[in-house]
C-alpha cells in the first residue's frame, strides 16, 4: 500500500513536470515567433494613393495599418487636362505636427501646409509657375523647394509661412527636389546642368554647389539619413530604378534593391534603420519597407491602385 502510494505521488508530480515543460515550450515558441510588421514599424508614414480616383495624401501607420484619407479632392476649373487636383509629394515637419505638400487644387502646383490631421489646409505659395517638392529645414522654420517661376525649374527657400521666398540656384538646367541635411547646413538636390540628371549638394545659402554622383543615366530624388552620415536616392544606371545609397561625400554608392521593375522614392525611418519606397514589382505601385542596407523588403500596402511618395515619422 505504501508502495502504491509512493508510485501514485511520484506519478502526479511527473505529470504535473510535463505540464509546466509543455507550457514552457509553448511560450518559448510564441517569444521566438518572428515579429510581424505591427509590431516591428513604428512611427506613421503620409503617403500619395489614386485609391479613390484622383492622387490624395493618406496617412497610415508604419505598419501599415489604418490607412486614412487626408486630404480631398477640389474641381479644378481652368485645367484642361483634369477635373479633380492631384494632391502629391507629403513631407513631415521635423516635430511631425504639419506635413507640406504640393497641390494643383487652384490649377497649377504650389506649396501647402495642413496639420497632422489633415486638418487647417493653408496655401503658403502664390504665383501663376509651379511650386514643388517642399522639404523642412531641421528647425521646422523655414522650407525648400523647387519652382520655375523664372522660366526653369530652380531650387528655393522661403520661411514657413511662405514669407522671405529666396533663389538659391542659378543655371539655365533643371534643378529639382531639395533636401535639408539634418544639421541645416547643406541642401541635396538632383539637377541636369551636365547633360543628364545627377545628385548635387550646396550650402544652405546657396553656395558652394557639388556634384555628389557621374554616370550616363539618371541620379534623382536624395535622402537624407537621420544621422546625416549617408544619403538614399533611386538611379536607373542598371537599366530601372532601383533605390542606391552612399555616403554623403557620394563615395561607396551600393544598391539595396534588384527587381526587374522600378523602385523609386526612398525615405528613411525617423531612428535610420529602415527605409521605405515605392515599387511596381507587384504590377502596381504600392509602399514597401526594407533594412538600411536592402534586407528584408516587406510589402505595406496592397490594393489595385497606386501608392507612393512615402514620408515617415514619428508615432503621435
Amino acid at each position: 500500500m505504501i508502495q502504491k502510494a509512493y508510485m501514485s505521488k511520484h506519478l502526479k508530480i511527473i505529470a504535473i513536470i510535463l505540464i509546466l515543460l509543455t507550457l514552457i515550450a509553448i511560450v518559448t515558441v510564441f517569444s521566438l515567433k518572428e515579429k510581424t510588421p505591427l509590431e516591428e514599424f513604428n512611427g506613421r508614414i503620409v503617403f500619395v494613393s489614386d485609391r479613390d480616383g484622383n492622387q490624395e495624401i493618406y496617412l497610415m501607420q508604419a505598419s501599415g495599418a489604418n490607412q486614412s484619407r487626408l486630404t480631398s479632392g477640389y474641381n479644378i476649373s481652368n485645367c484642361s487636362i483634369c477635373s479633380l487636383s492631384a494632391e502629391d509629394y507629403p513631407s513631415w515637419s521635423p516635430d511631425y505636427n504639419k506635413i507640406a505638400f504640393q497641390s494643383n487644387r487652384d490649377g497649377n502646383y504650389e506649396i501647402y501646409i495642413m496639420d497632422e490631421d489633415g486638418s487647417n489646409q493653408v496655401r503658403i505659395t502664390n504665383n501663376s509657375a509651379m511650386d514643388l517638392f517642399a522639404s523642412w529645414s531641421p528647425d521646422g522654420s523655414r522650407l525648400a523647394f523647387t519652382s520655375n517661376r523664372d522660366g526653369n525649374e530652380e531650387i528655393y527657400i522661403m520661411n514657413a509661412d511662405g514669407s522671405n521666398e529666396t533663389r538659391l540656384t542659378k543655371t539655365s538646367a533643371s534643378n529639382r527636389a531639395p533636401a535639408w541635411s539634418p544639421d541645416g547646413e547643406n541642401i541635396a538636390f538632383y539637377s541636369d546642368r551636365d547633360g543628364n540628371y545627377e545628385i548635387y549638394t550646396m550650402n544652405a545659402d546657396g553656395s558652394n554647389q557639388l556634384r555628389l554622383t557621374t554616370n550616363s543615366d539618371g541620379d534623382t530624388f536624395p535622402r537624407w539619413s537621420p544621422d546625416g552620415k549617408q544619403i538614399a536616392f533611386q538611379s536607373n544606371r542598371d537599366g530601372n530604378w532601383e533605390i542606391y545609397i552612399m555616403n554623403a561625400d557620394g563615395s561607396n554608392q551600393t544598391r539595396l534593391t534588384n527587381s526587374p521593375s522600378d523602385d523609386i522614392l526612398p525615405c528613411w525611418s525617423p531612428d535610420g534603420t529602415k527605409i521605405a519606397f515605392s515599387s511596381k514589382r507587384d504590377g502596381n505601385y504600392e509602399i514597401y519597407i526594407m533594412d538600411r542596407d536592402g534586407l528584408n523588403q516587406i510589402r505595406m500596402t496592397d490594393n489595385p491602385a497606386t501608392d507612393a511618395d512615402p514620408s515617415w515619422g514619428e508615432a503621435d
